[in-house]
């Protein structure tokens, strides 16, 4: 579907760092970037890992392109495994997707560590 697609291609450019073509999938008055943190998924009431809009997407990105994301220096090489996507859509005509997935992250060793 239409839908998984965009799960899947939005996933693949946050793995491959594209992201400028990432920030340009969102709508900038209705962004929500969310990612609870255990079974409860009600956005206004659950603590989340990531609850970001549009306009703090816009910051981490910015933060993250402007190298002063020290431990993104080099970047890390990112994969995203999800598992089946489950779309679905809300009373108001709004589409609902949802998919768990596994986030791997490798670090390389900086270049230039004091440390070793």
């Amino acid at each position: 579907s239409v839908l998984t697609d965009f799960v899947v291609h939005e996933a693949e450019l946050a793995d491959t760092h594209s992201y400028d073509e990432w920030l340009a999938l969102w709508n900038q008055a209705e962004a929500l970037y969310f990612v609870p943190y255990g079974e409860d998924d009600e956005p206004g009431l659950t603590v989340a890992v990531i609850r970001d809009d549009y306009f703090r997407m816009c910051e981490r990105i910015n933060r993250l392109e402007s190298g002063q994301a020290h431990t993104q220096e080099p970047k890390s090489t990112l994969s995203r495994v999800l598992g089946r996507p489950v779309c679905g859509s809300l009373d108001d005509g709004r589409y609902l997707v949802q998919a768990k997935f596994v986030g791997v992250e490798v670090r390389h060793r900086a270049r230039h560590d004091p440390f070793g």
